[in-house]
């Protein structure tokens, strides 16, 4: 598979500035890798999303790829993938996902649990971490909590601007 070009490195500029390359590694190397392998691939860059691009790359996955859990490969994750808040697990593909992708394009046979027990999980960490934080911030007096989020001064911001409007701050 061939390295990213200069021209896809820089695929989107705005004013000289470089935004986002043409694809994401990922995309790269998965895009390249199934035109290499002589697959008709009507991808020209990061967002060019499509029925048939989405139908293609499902059918592409589940036909070259098993998604499982942790515990199916008998691992633990990493404590950096424990922060339900900062990554973004809602978009990732659950075994259960994949067995419903391989029971679309391979085995209409195939059984599927009744839950996906994965996406269950992930939605009572991250609800219990929201929550979590919520409380902190409700028994600290005010929004001190969200300065180690980074999130104080635009909320602090937000609020005097509100207070401003309804004529409670001058």
């Amino acid at each position: 598979i061939p390295l990213v070009t200069a021209e896809d490195a820089v695929y989107f500029t705005y004013d000289g500035i470089v935004m986002h390359p043409r694809y994401s590694p990922e995309q790269h190397l998965w895009v390249n890798c199934l035109r290499k392998n002589g697959k008709d691939i009507k991808f020209s860059y990061q967002r060019d999303v499509s029925g048939k691009a989405i139908n293609d790359t499902e059918q592409y996955f589940v036909s070259n790829f098993i998604f499982i859990s942790w515990p199916q490969f008998n691992l633990r994750p990493p404590k950096k993938f424990n922060d339900y808040l900062k990554n973004d697990y809602d978009t990732c593909i659950t075994h259960y996902d994949y067995a419903v992708l391989y029971k679309k394009y391979l085995d209409c046979g195939q059984l599927l649990p009744a839950i996906d027990e994965e996406r269950e999980i992930i939605r009572k960490k991250r609800k219990r971490r929201v929550s979590n934080i919520y409380l902190i911030r409700k028994t600290r007096n005010g929004l001190r909590c969200w300065k180690e989020n980074g999130l104080y001064y635009t909320i602090r911001l937000f609020i005097k601007k509100v207070l401003r409007k309804i004529g409670a701050l001058k």
